[in-house]
């Protein structure tokens, strides 16, 4: 709806729907209900099942030495944190995951690159 945009072989399935400014590029997908609002984007493969996503007012897309992706999202004077399938959790929740769940640090010390990543994202959105 509205001004929507789909490209680069983005799909859609399952009564999702896009609405507002929202965008899908480079092979995106989404699945099962899935709503996107606003000014939302997504793209590089991401996909989408069941869920939401509202406009955000900017995001940074962070790789540590393994490989894997922090997305830092600001949602008014809020950050927020997508990694995995850890989806806009406040800075609160990322840091006690990152010290307590699954074995904590001393079983995952890659972790340590996300506090600098927790500290990257409050200098970016601060500018």
């Amino acid at each position: 709806y509205d001004n929507s945009e789909m490209r680069d072989n983005s799909r859609m399935y399952g009564n999702s729907i896009m609405y507002g400014d929202s965008a899908m590029y480079d092979n995106s997908e989404m699945r099962d209900n899935s709503r996107m609002y606003g000014n939302s984007i997504m793209k590089n493969n991401e996909k989408l099942y069941g869920k939401l996503i509202n406009k955000v007012d900017d995001f940074i897309e962070i790789y540590n030495k393994e490989g894997r992706i922090v997305t830092c999202v600001l949602k008014g004077k809020d950050i927020l944190y997508n990694i995995g399938c850890q989806s806009e959790i406040n800075e609160k929740k990322f840091i006690y995951r990152i010290y307590n769940e699954d074995g904590g640090l001393q079983k995952h010390p890659y972790r340590k690159e996300y506090l600098k990543i927790i500290e990257m994202s409050k200098l970016y959105f601060k500018k």
